[in-house]
């Protein structure tokens, strides 16, 4: 029988998740290989469903509602991308004198403004629809 030791493990001049190259690929870029892979099966796919299309269309006749809803939410990513969620923060320099106020006095602020809007959104209507 051998006798293994354990590994050391690996001493890394980097600490965990900081690269030595900090202009290498971002996060998320397609290699060739998967740019080459990825657009071969999109030929594919395409190719499959225009041969197969009134097929296809048969079969989802025969559905039931929920499965007509299933398979719309599984063919979903492929003809609409997901969106990615965006943190924004912005600083707003006005001369309106809002700058003072708290984040809670300025929601505040706001939902007023919002309900001013819609009751004078609604006394329009009013007119709009009164036959006087």
């Amino acid at each position: 029988m051998l006798n293994k030791q354990p590994q050391k493990a690996r001493k890394s001049t980097w600490p965990p998740g900081v690269s030595g190259n900090p202009n290498g690929r971002p996060v998320g870029a397609l290699t060739k290989v998967n740019k080459a892979v990825k657009q071969a099966m999109q030929v594919s796919l395409s190719e499959f469903v225009d041969n197969k299309f009134e097929e296809i269309q048969e079969i989802f006749e025969t559905l039931n509602e929920r499965e007509k809803l299933s398979f719309f939410l599984q063919i979903l990513p492929y003809a609409k991308p997901r969106l990615a969620a965006i943190k924004q923060e912005t600083t707003i320099k006005s001369e309106t004198g809002f700058e003072h106020l708290s984040d809670k006095e300025l929601t505040q602020f706001i939902i007023q403004v919002d309900k001013n809007n819609l009751n004078k959104d609604q006394d329009e209507n009013r007119c709009e629809t009164s036959p006087f």
